[in-house]
């Protein structure tokens, strides 16, 4: 069940490890510096982003970055997760 994980009427789940390293591509980190920041691998990153780009169906760190930013729907959604 994917209750944990933030939800848009638009574009579905997002992990919050996805939505976070998006943010820090939107202030313009590398992989590298997201990681650090984060505590995690470079490649784990590039994992996360990876599949938010599949999941908000993105081409570009940047354009998947710009999405979340612009929709403020990502936020949990308490009717989506309870069915």
């Amino acid at each position: 069940m994917l209750t944990n994980m933030p939800y848009s009427k638009t574009h579905g789940w997002l992990s919050n490890r996805q939505i976070e390293c998006l943010r820090l591509v939107m202030d313009g980190k590398s992989s590298k510096e997201i990681a650090r920041e984060l505590e995690i691998a470079p490649s784990t990153v590039d994992n996360h982003i990876k599949l938010a780009l599949a999941r908000l169906n993105c081409e570009t760190r940047r354009q998947a970055a710009h999405l979340i930013e612009s929709e403020s729907a990502f936020q949990p959604d308490d009717k989506a997760r309870r069915n």
